[in-house]
């Protein structure tokens, strides 16, 4: 059985503001250490703007979350399985271990088991080192 998790692109700051824009499942490794680091990998070196100009290049920079988004897809997405577009509907029940709600300038990580809790709050190059650290 997997460590299965929910990615969620939100557009707001803060859980109350703005839309989810999109949520994919993982069926396996959404611990912290797996899932969790490589999502911080990702997400590390962008820079989310609002417009782009000639020379701003995918995996560097994302038009808001929806493109950022569409990019994580693309990145994640490698084959048949492991990796499925979810509906945006919260509270969302995949027997999830653990959610990733990524917002334009940081990132949520919460333990999905009774009682539900949230792990981390904070920028996503501190996800990275918070991550490596469950590795250890």
């Amino acid at each position: 059985m997997g460590t299965r998790s929910l990615t969620y692109f939100k557009t707001g700051h803060k859980a109350k503001d703005g839309r989810t824009m999109a949520c994919f499942y993982r069926q396996y490794d959404g611990y912290p250490s797996g899932h969790g680091l490589e999502l911080a990998e990702f997400l590390t070196p962008f820079t989310i703007v609002n417009g782009y100009s000639d020379g701003m290049k995918a995996g560097k920079y994302a038009n808001g979350t929806g493109c950022l988004a569409a990019q994580a897809i693309v990145h994640f997405k490698k084959d048949i399985g492991g990796i499925y577009m979810q509906a945006t509907d919260e509270p969302a029940d995949c027997g999830q271990d653990y959610e990733y709600h990524v917002y334009p300038d940081h990132i949520q990580v919460f333990e999905c088991y009774s009682p539900r809790k949230c792990i981390f709050t904070g920028s996503w190059d501190r996800l990275l080192a918070f991550c490596k650290e469950s590795t250890d």
